[in-house]
């Protein structure tokens, strides 16, 4: 069955990380109030040793998984269980083998969240950077191993590099081109994040403007014809449901946002 954009959300996190609030059952709760059909849970995907807190822990997992399958069996709503993933190479297998195949997750969004800082010697937020002109080539092509690697339904706020390199010039523009060309040549649709619709605008050189989500990479995005999925990256169960800002610069843009169908077997297409 298919189910429009309005009616779904893929992109929702929860208190199994450090920096959301409310329970699963509170965003689904949430959801059915504002209408949604299908949700799906996609927290910050723990890792071993993992040195930043975002990711949910790993003795959460487990917890995490029986929460969202109850919750799946409990409510008539359309929810799925899925990670958001910092992809590295080396954690590829075990993306697949203790996420995918172990635990039964019905898919994998990737993101590139974090940058090894030369200078500070630390791993760091790409969108807290206070000069990301010299990582903007290696966030181009770890944006894009992700893409290649097959494990993921879409990507997450592929412009969030928008957020610590302000100008538009033609090294933003090449950025941009390299991961939309990417995610073009294999069909994998990219992601319009109301979040960063929604986060203080920034100082660019052409104006103020929201960090990221921003008008210029999603043009580029629909001449190139990749397909745009809207998200609310909810933290919050109030705005499980809240994708006005995305929808308004959807239709701006001329951009028709993919819906969702479910099979017979009830497993999850774009």
């Amino acid at each position: 069955m298919f189910y429009p954009s309005e009616k779904i959300n893929l992109h929702t996190h929860s208190n199994y990380c450090d920096h959301a609030i409310g329970g699963i059952e509170d965003y689904v709760a949430s959801a059915m109030a504002s209408g949604l059909e299908v949700l799906g849970f996609t927290e910050h995907a723990p890792v071993a040793g993992d040195p930043i807190s975002c990711n949910m822990m790993m003795h959460s997992l487990p917890s995490y998984v029986k929460d969202v399958r109850a919750a799946a069996e409990k409510y008539p709503l359309h929810i799925f269980m899925g990670g958001e993933c910092d992809y590295e190479p080396i954690l590829r297998n075990y993306y697949r083998e203790e996420l995918l195949e172990k635990n039964g997750f019905d898919y994998l969004l990737c993101s590139i969240h974090l940058y090894f800082d030369h200078e500070q010697r630390k791993m760091a937020f790409v969108s807290q950077s206070k000069d990301f002109s010299k990582y903007l080539s290696d966030y181009v092509a770890r944006y894009c191993n992700s893409l290649e690697s097959g494990l993921f339904l879409f990507g997450c706020h592929p412009d969030l590099f928008r957020a610590s390199y302000l100008p538009w010039d033609e090294n933003a523009k090449a950025a941009a081109k390299d991961i939309i060309q990417c995610a073009a040549s294999l069909d994998i649709p990219l992601e319009i994040n109301a979040a960063g619709l929604k986060k203080p605008q920034v100082n660019a050189p052409e104006g103020a403007r929201c960090p990221y989500s921003t008008d210029e990479f999603f043009r580029m995005a629909k001449e190139e014809g990749v397909r745009i999925i809207l998200s609310s990256d909810a933290h919050d169960p109030a705005i499980v449901a809240d994708n006005s800002r995305g929808r308004a610069m959807a239709e701006r843009l001329g951009i028709k946002p993919l819906g969702c169908t479910i099979t017979e077997e009830g497993k999850l297409t774009l």
